[in-house]
C-alpha cells in the first residue's frame, strides 16, 4: 500500500489535470488551434466536426479522368418515390454527398432544434403548431469533404494547448455545414369551416460553422385535403449504388467483384413526400377554382428574366486595405441590381452565379447577430413590397453547382450555382449536374448545373423554367447542351403524355405545355453549341431582331443587343430559348436591362469593373427579359 500523503498528492494532481482538460475544451473555440505540418492553421475547431476517420489527402480529392464526368440522371432534394432517391449517381456530385440524405425524427432532439428555427424564420407565414407531423419530414445532408460518396471524409490532425500547458492531439472530420430539406404540411383550415385546406411547404435550411441558419429554398402551394391525399410510408431500406469513374452503374454481378476502391453511395429510400404527379391536378384545380390568390399579373402578360449577378464581387483583392469597404461596395451593387429588377418587374427570374459565401454577409453586418451569407437573401431583401414589407418573390429555389474548397482555410465555405425566384408557386424542382472534363484547364475547376422548376402560371397552367451557366470549355459546352436538351424534352414530353386524355374542363390548363431556357451560356451564336440549341429551340432574340455583328462598335448594338461585359459590351452570350411556346400567336418583346452604371459613380475615372474607383454596374452582364402575352 502506498503512503497516504502520496495518494493525496496523486489525487490532487489528477483532479487538477482533469480540470485543466475541461477548461481547455471550453476554451477551444476562442484559442488558436494548430494542425499538423501538412495542413494550415485553423482559428477554431469546426462545430460540425465528426468522429475521426482515416486521413484523406487533399490532393486526392480531385482525380483525373480522361472521359467526361456526367451524372446519369437528374437529382431532387425532395424525392417522392424510391426511383428519385439515387438518380444522380455521378462520382463528381460533391463527392457523392448529394446522395447521402438521412431522415431525422421531427420530434427528436435535432428535429425539435430545426423546427424551432423554422418557427422563428417563418413566423409571419404559418403557425408551426399547425404542422401535421404525420405528413411532414426532415432530411439531413452533411456537407462533408469526401470523394467516396461520404464513406470517409477529409480528416485533419490537430492539437491544442491551454496557456502552453500540455499539448493535446486530436483529429476531426472536415464538415463545411449541414443542409436540412424540410417538407411540411400545415393545416390552413378556417375555423367553423367544413372544408379543410393544406399548405405544402418545401424548405431548404443550411447551418454553417457558427450555427447560423440561412434559408436557401422556400416554395409552397395550397391544396384541398381529402381522403385521397396519401403520403408514402414505405419500409426504410438501404440502397447501395456503385459508380464507375465514367458515371455508369455496375450491375450486381460486377458489383460483387468490384475492387475496394470503387465508390459506394448509400441512403435511405423512405420518403413521406407525396408524388407531385399524383397531386398536380389538385394543385391546379384549387388555384383554378379560387381564381388564384397569387395572381399578380397585368392582364395575361408574363415576364421572364435571365440575370447573371456576378457572384459576390468585387473580390477582396480590389480593396486590400479595407474589408468593410469591399462589403459596402458589394451592398451598394446589390441594391443597384435589385433596382434593375424592380424597373423591369419580371414575374420570374433565373439567376446565375448566385453564391453562399462565408466571407460576405449583410443584414446584420460584420458584427451583427444574424448575418446572412446567402446572396439570394441579400437580393430578396431589396425586393420587398413597399406597402406590406413582404417579399415580392415569395417562391425561390437555389442549387449550388460547385464548391470552392480552400485547403488553406477549412472554415471557408463558398458555393456557387443557379437560382429561380417567382411570384407564382413553384410546385416542384430538380436539377442536372452537367458534364465536366477534368483534363480540360477551362473546366476542371468549375462544376455546372441546370436548375429546373415547374411553375404554376395563373390563367395558363404549368410552365417549365430552366436556368444554367455553361462552362468556359468548348467541349464541356457541347456535351452540356445535349444533356440539357434531353433534360428539357424529358420534362415537357412527360407531362404532355400524362394529360393527353384529360377531358375535365377544370383541368384543361394542364394541356398547355412549354419550356423556357435561361442562362449565361458563355458562347456566342455562331458557335457549334449555340447552333445546336437554335436548331431545336426558339431563340427569342432572333424572332424580331437580326444577329448583331460580334464586336461591333455600333452604339445601338452595344446598348441594346450585347449582353457582356457591361463596361465594354461586345458579345451576345445571355439567352432566352423557348420550346413548345406558341410564338406565332403569343405576342412577345425581348429587351436588355442594366446597361448603365449607378448615377453617383458614372463619372468615376477608373476603367474596368475591377478597378476600385471605376463606375459601378449592377453586374458584369446585362439582364435580358422576355415578355409574353399568353394566349
Amino acid at each position: 500500500m502506498l503512503p497516504s500523503s502520496y495518494c493525496e498528492k496523486t489525487m490532487v494532481s489528477a483532479v487538477t489535470y482533469i480540470v485543466l482538460i475541461l477548461i481547455s475544451i471550453q476554451t477551444m473555440h476562442a484559442k488558436r488551434i494548430r494542425v499538423g505540418p501538412e495542413m494550415p492553421t485553423l482559428s477554431f475547431v469546426p462545430i460540425c466536426a465528426l468522429a475521426p476517420r482515416p486521413m484523406q489527402i487533399v490532393s486526392s480529392l480531385t482525380s483525373t479522368f480522361s472521359e467526361p464526368i456526367s451524372p446519369a440522371y437528374h437529382h431532387n432534394n425532395f424525392p417522392s418515390t424510391k426511383d428519385d432517391m439515387h438518380v444522380n449517381n455521378a462520382p463528381i456530385s460533391y463527392g457523392g454527398i448529394l446522395n447521402r440524405h438521412v431522415n431525422i425524427d421531427i420530434d427528436g432532439y435535432e428535429g425539435k432544434h430545426v423546427m424551432e428555427k423554422v418557427a422563428i424564420l417563418f413566423q409571419n407565414m404559418f403557425d408551426v403548431n399547425k404542422v401535421i407531423k404525420s405528413k411532414s419530414n426532415i432530411r439531413r445532408q452533411r456537407l462533408r469533404v469526401t470523394n467516396d460518396h461520404g464513406g470517409s471524409g477529409l480528416t485533419v490532425p490537430s492539437y491544442y494547448s491551454y496557456n502552453g500547458i500540455g499539448v493535446h492531439k486530436f483529429k476531426f472530420n472536415v464538415t463545411l455545414g449541414i443542409n436540412y430539406w424540410i417538407y411540411l404540411t400545415v393545416d390552413k383550415s378556417v375555423d367553423n369551416s367544413n372544408k379543410k385546406m393544406l399548405d405544402i411547404h418545401f424548405i431548404g435550411l443550411t447551418k454553417d460553422f457558427y450555427r447560423h441558419f440561412n434559408v436557401i429554398q422556400h416554395t409552397f402551394y395550397t391544396i384541398d385535403d381529402d381522403d385521397d391525399y396519401k403520403i408514402q410510408d414505405e419500409e426504410e431500406e438501404i440502397v447501395s449504388v456503385e459508380v464507375t469513374p465514367d458515371a455508369t452503374v455496375k450491375d450486381s454481378d460486377e458489383k460483387n467483384n468490384a475492387e475496394s476502391s470503387s465508390s459506394i453511395a448509400q441512403a435511405s429510400s423512405r420518403s413521406i413526400i407525396p408524388n407531385v404527379n399524383d397531386i398536380l391536378n389538385r394543385i391546379v384545380k384549387y388555384n383554378y377554382n379560387n381564381n388564384n390568390n397569387n395572381d399578380k399579373t397585368s392582364g395575361t402578360k408574363l415576364k421572364i428574366m435571365s440575370f447573371n449577378v456576378w457572384n459576390t464581387n468585387p473580390p477582396n483583392w480590389v480593396y486590400p486595405n479595407s474589408h468593410d469597404e469591399r462589403i459596402n461596395r458589394y451592398d451598394q451593387r446589390m441594391e443597384l441590381l435589385a433596382n434593375v429588377i424592380k424597373k423591369a418587374d419580371p414575374d420570374i427570374v433565373g439567376f446565375q452565379e448566385v453564391r453562399y459565401d462565408s466571407d460576405t454577409f449583410t443584414d446584420g453586418g460584420a458584427h451583427g447577430n444574424s448575418p446572412s451569407h446567402f446572396q439570394l437573401k441579400h437580393i430578396l431583401n431589396h425586393l420587398k413590397d413597399p406597402d406590406t414589407g413582404e417579399n415580392i418573390y415569395q417562391y425561390y429555389v437555389w442549387q449550388p453547382s460547385m464548391l470552392y474548397f480552400n485547403p488553406q482555410n477549412l472554415q471557408e465555405r463558398v458555393e456557387e450555382g443557379a437560382a429561380i425566384i417567382s411570384k407564382y408557386p413553384i410546385v416542384s424542382t430538380d436539377y442536372l449536374l452537367l458534364p465536366r472534363f477534368l483534363d480540360d484547364k477551362d473546366d476542371r475547376q468549375h462544376q455546372r448545373v441546370c436548375l429546373h422548376a415547374k411553375i404554376l402560371i395563373p390563367k395558363y397552367g404549368l410552365l417549365d423554367i430552366f436556368t444554367t451557366h455553361l462552362s468556359l470549355s468548348e467541349q464541356a459546352r457541347t456535351a452540356s447542351v445535349s444533356a440539357i436538351w434531353d433534360f428539357i424534352q424529358t420534362n415537357v414530353t412527360a407531362r404532355r403524355l400524362e394529360n393527353v386524355n384529360n377531358k375535365d374542363e377544370e383541368q384543361k390548363l394542364l394541356k398547355h405545355s412549354g419550356a423556357i431556357l435561361l442562362g449565361d451560356l458563355n458562347s456566342e451564336p455562331q458557335s457549334y453549341d449555340m447552333k445546336y440549341l437554335i436548331k431545336r429551340m426558339d431563340d427569342f432574340w432572333l424572332i424580331d431582331n437580326e444577329e448583331p455583328e460580334p464586336r461591333s462598335k455600333d452604339p445601338t448594338l452595344r446598348k441594346h443587343a450585347f449582353t457582356f461585359p457591361s463596361d465594354d459590351p461586345k458579345k451576345r452570350i445571355d439567352f432566352i430559348f423557348g420550346h413548345k411556346i406558341d410564338i406565332e400567336n403569343d405576342y412577345h418583346t425581348i429587351k436588355l436591362y442594366g446597361q448603365d452604371p449607378s448615377e453617383d459613380t458614372k463619372s468615376d475615372p477608373g476603367h474596368g469593373m475591377l478597378d476600385n474607383d471605376s463606375p459601378m454596374w449592377a453586374s458584369d452582364h446585362r439582364a435580358i427579359m422576355l415578355t409574353l402575352n399568353m394566349s
